[in-house]
């Protein structure tokens, strides 16, 4: 599935998930988390590890909830009230990067004044962080699937069950791989023996700690039907 994602979107790799929102949730969480088992073990408790997640003013939404459910502490940026309300300058992104932030969120919505997805790209990417792109509702047109990868995003959650006509509880996350295997990794439960489990030769070779138990994405889990119907609407889209 993922590979199939990829090829559509033109990232390096992809995702089913339960709805853009678990989408959002799962992409907060490999941020924060990356594939390290004990910060995996331990959200959405993020207690004495980088949590900020940057969004401009303009972009709040009630849908950035999911990100806030993974543990991340929204760092807003921008003007509010008169004059200037919701304009955001690009030098106030880059003024609120520090050693906490993981990631700037950046919603596909008509909001004026806020700057643009590719310079945020490009001031994230110089500081080392993702972005964390919110398309639910970036779909049609359909050259939006490659767009906003191509503008420099790192994960972008899309609804499946909109635009795409797949199952109404689906999604898909697009993006960056090592992003996608933390996502993976957050959904596991029982593999918990090195021995069995058909990943343990990144535990030998040192990527990894060990084997997270229990991750938040647990609860966000895909069941094969909504896997083969996402993709199968994603082919007809």
């Amino acid at each position: 599935a993922g590979r199939e994602i990829a090829a559509a979107t033109g990232a390096e790799s992809g995702y089913v998930t339960a709805g853009a929102s678990a989408g959002l949730l799962l992409a907060a969480a490999a941020c924060i988390a990356g594939i390290d088992p004990d910060r995996i073990d331990r959200l959405p408790d993020t207690e004495g590890m980088p949590n900020e997640i940057i969004i401009q003013r303009g972009h709040r939404n009630a849908y950035d909830h999911a990100l806030r459910t993974a543990g991340a502490r929204i760092v807003e940026v921008g003007y509010e009230g008169y004059p200037g309300a919701g304009r955001t300058h690009a030098w106030q992104i880059e003024a609120a990067i520090g050693p906490q932030t993981v990631a700037i969120a950046h919603p596909v919505q008509h909001a004026p004044g806020t700057v643009s997805l590719a310079e945020v790209a490009a001031i994230a990417h110089r500081h080392g962080i993702a972005v964390i792109v919110d398309a639910a509702a970036g779909l049609p047109p359909k050259e939006n699937l490659r767009r906003f990868t191509a503008e420099g995003a790192d994960l972008v959650a899309y609804s499946g069950g909109k635009a795409i006509g797949g199952p109404q509880a689906s999604g898909l996350l697009a993006g960056r791989r090592d992003l996608i295997r933390s996502v993976a990794l957050q959904q596991l439960d029982m593999d918990v023996d090195v021995r069995t489990w058909r990943f343990g030769d990144m535990v030998r070779r040192g990527e990894l700690r060990g084997v997270p138990h229990h991750g938040i994405g647990r609860a966000a889990k895909v069941g094969k039907e909504g896997i083969a119907g996402l993709l199968t609407a994603l082919r007809r889209y």
